[in-house]
Parts: C-alpha cells; sequence; structure tokens
C-alpha cells in the first residue's frame, strides 16, 4: 500500500484534525481502505469511521450492512449506515439503477459533510476501476475531460487513496492482513455497462498488454494536464454571474475556438447548477444558439439540466 501513502502525501489529501468517513460496502476495496486508514491515522493525525450505505436493490444487502457494522464494533471504529430507496427514485426520475443509486449515495454523503460528521469523504476506487472509467467515458463519447477519468480529490473533500493502487495489490493487502469481505454477486452480471467493460473487454486487452491498467491511466493523466492548461486559457472576466441560476457570457467570446468556447460554457453551466448529463452536442447547441441570438438574446435551460 505505499501508493496510498504516496498519494496522501503528494495530494494532501488527509490533514491533521480531519475526520475521514471512509465509504465501506464490505467488498475487498473498501474494507482494505478502511483497514489501511484506520490502522495508520495516527500517522495523519486524524479520525477513521465508516460509512456504509444500503442501497437494498439485493436480498444480501442487508446482511452486507450487518457484516460492515459488526466488524467495525469487532475493530473499535465508528460506523454509520443508512438504507436508501433507490427503486423509488428509479420510478419518480426514470434514473438508470446506478443514477439513483450514485444520487442517493452522494446525497447522504452530503448531509454528513454539511453537518460537520466527517470532513472528507474516502472512497474505494483504484487503478483498474480508473482504467474502466476512462474506456467507459470514451465509449460514450467523451471528450478530453472525460477522458481524464476520476480525480484524486474533487470538491476538496471526496477523496480517492487508492486510485494508484491496483487490484492484485488491494488483494494482497487483504490477504496478508486476514480482511474479511463479501462479495456483490452483481458484480458478475455484464448486464450493467462498467462491468461489461470489467468482465468482457479489459481482461481481452490485459491479455495482450500486461501494463494496460496502469497506461490507460498514464494516458488519462495526460489529458488531465492538457484540460487544465487549455481551460486556464479561459479570460477570467468572460462571465458575468446575476444570480444562483443566471449567467451572462459576453458574446465576443463565442468566436473562440470549440475547445475555448465548450469549456467556458461547461464551466459556467457549472456554477448555475445545470452541470448534471451535458454533453458535447447541449454544449454546441448552446453557442449556435448564442451566435444567431440578437441583441442579447437569454437563453434558457430545460430543467432535466439541473
Amino acid at each position: 500500500m505505499e501508493n496510498v501513502d504516496k498519494i496522501i502525501e503528494n495530494n494532501k489529501l488527509i490533514e491533521k484534525g480531519d475526520v475521514v468517513g471512509v465509504a465501506c460496502s464490505g467488498g475487498i476495496d473498501s474494507m482494505s481502505l478502511l483497514h489501511y486508514l484506520h490502522t495508520n491515522k495516527d500517522k495523519w493525525g486524524c479520525e477513521v469511521i465508516a460509512l456504509n450505505i444500503d442501497h437494498d436493490l439485493r436480498p444480501t444487502s442487508a446482511s452486507d450492512s450487518l457484516f460492515v457494522i459488526n466488524w467495525c464494533k469487532a475493530n473499535g471504529i465508528k460506523c454509520l449506515s443508512q438504507k436508501v430507496d433507490v427503486k423509488k427514485l428509479v420510478e419518480e426520475k426514470k434514473y438508470t439503477v446506478e443514477q439513483a443509486a450514485r444520487e442517493l449515495r452522494y446525497k447522504a454523503f452530503k448531509k454528513m459533510l454539511d453537518k460537520h460528521i466527517v470532513t472528507k469523504i474516502a472512497l474505494g476506487h483504484h487503478m483498474n476501476d480508473q482504467a474502466e472509467t476512462i474506456l467507459l467515458n470514451i465509449f460514450r463519447g467523451a471528450g478530453l475531460g472525460g477522458a481524464c477519468g476520476m480525480e484524486v480529490i474533487r470538491d476538496g473533500v471526496y477523496i480517492r487513496p487508492m486510485l494508484s493502487t491496483s487490484r492484485v495489490q488491494i488483494k494482497a493487502y487483504a490477504a496478508s492482513n486476514d480482511i474479511p469481505f463479501v462479495e456483490d454477486e452483481t458484480n458478475y452480471s455484464n448486464d450493467y455497462a462498467r462491468n461489461y467493460i470489467r468482465n468482457m473487454i479489459m481482461p481481452v486487452i490485459r491479455s495482450k498488454w500486461n501494463n494496460a491498467d496502469a497506461n490507460i491511466c498514464a494516458f488519462g493523466e495526460v489529458c488531465r494536464q492538457d484540460d487544465q492548461f487549455i481551460f486556464n486559457q479561459i479570460p477570467k472576466d468572460s462571465v458575468v454571474y446575476e444570480d444562483d441560476h443566471t449567467a451572462k457570457i459576453f458574446a465576443s467570446y463565442f468566436v473562440n475556438s470549440d475547445s475555448l468556447v465548450f469549456r467556458l460554457i461547461l464551466d459556467t453551466l457549472k456554477h448555475i447548477g445545470f452541470a448534471k448529463d451535458v454533453e458535447k452536442k447541449h454544449l454546441r447547441i448552446i453557442k449556435n444558439m448564442a451566435i444567431e441570438s440578437k441583441n442579447g438574446s437569454r437563453i434558457s435551460l430545460p430543467n432535466g439540466w439541473r
């Protein structure tokens, strides 16, 4: 787990006095992360607690949560567990199961952050997850931003200490420390896009290129650096925010290249709460509407983008 130490230190993921909530499902990744951070909490001067979210999607989900609760109790780790109704949200908003589960999971995390129960949320994503995410984003038609993959730290509070650690290394750590874990049977269902990439595509790629995961992640980091460089070229005075949901972009900026204009629009949308599910086609529509509009016409975005 040396890579975990390096990524924490190099990115200052944990600071003295932090209360780190580890999102723990009971799987090998989150259990290993919880064990490692708890074992080394004194080194960083932080407190570590477990956060378990029961999505209530599988017959074994309740027993998995109980497994996490009991293991934490036996090891002197505070554990907060919560059940969310994913199926209800799927019916109400016509989300996919993955979208609904993610929204409810992060909503629960945000409440814990807002109530100052925790100061950081540690997620168990690792190198192989990162490689799969980058490929999935590319297959879905993402641009340079999507090819970056997941961030080591997002919004200053969501941290991924294992993003440079491979699944093989995590399994070795769990075995050497006798860390128990549960298996999520849905991981073997290829109905989910990510599982299809994980179970069907990546094994074929690895059989041809041994270092595929590390090389895909390295590609994602290059994309991140280039994306940030282009983003930094956006003039700081290009947008005026009138209120929480209204922004004014000066027409003169729309004559720039798509690389700049699309990032300008996307960043503006994020600031006014319309960043969800925005694709390149939406950015192009906004740019074309802005160019064609006269006398500073306003562009109203559909509520589905909020």
